[in-house]
């Protein structure tokens, strides 16, 4: 099995990034609107649940309200 990086620099570039919603340098496990996030909080959002505030229904609330911060589902978080 080879590489798909030649250098250390283009490994840290394709695959490591700033986490949105910790602050921490990890491994991308995603892009969502608000940014990259890590394995650690991907998981995290996807198993929080409860009703929405922005349309009331129960489902899962991966999503932060842009202003408040508070968990919001996916379809009112785009």
């Amino acid at each position: 099995m080879t590489r798909t990086y030649v250098t250390d620099e283009q490994y840290e570039r394709w695959y490591m990034a700033e986490c949105c919603r910790c602050g921490r340098r990890r491994h991308k496990a995603g892009a969502w609107p608000d940014g990259y996030v890590c394995r650690t909080c991907s998981d995290r959002a996807v198993r929080t649940r409860g009703t929405c505030p922005g349309c009331g229904q129960d489902r899962a609330l991966p999503g932060l309200h842009p202003v408040d911060g508070s968990a919001i589902c996916t379809t009112c978080f785009t």
